[in-house]
């Protein structure tokens, strides 16, 4: 039983650490935000002009947040990803 709490406590404090969270691929809330919503706020974080974000992301359809994450691991850049899978 206290194996279970401790990978429990251990969990959340991963989950919900400011530093892994920062850090990490994707934020701990970008898995209930739509595709639209998920290409303006990361190319917002690299270009902070949300005409530019929504310019870039504006036809995003379903599948455009798996294809950025593939091209950003190519490319780190958030708004070159988002212009080769929208066709912006």
């Amino acid at each position: 039983m206290k194996k279970l709490l401790g990978i429990m406590v251990l969990g959340i404090f991963l989950g919900f650490n400011p530093l892994v969270v920062k850090f990490s691929y994707a934020g701990l809330t970008d898995v209930f935000k739509n595709d639209l919503e998920f290409c303006i706020a990361k190319v917002y974080e690299e270009e902070p002009e949300y005409a530019y974000a929504a310019r870039v992301c504006a036809g995003a359809s379903s599948g455009v947040k798996s294809c950025m994450k593939k091209v950003y691991e190519e490319e780190p850049e958030w708004a070159y990803a988002a212009r080769m899978c929208t066709g912006n």
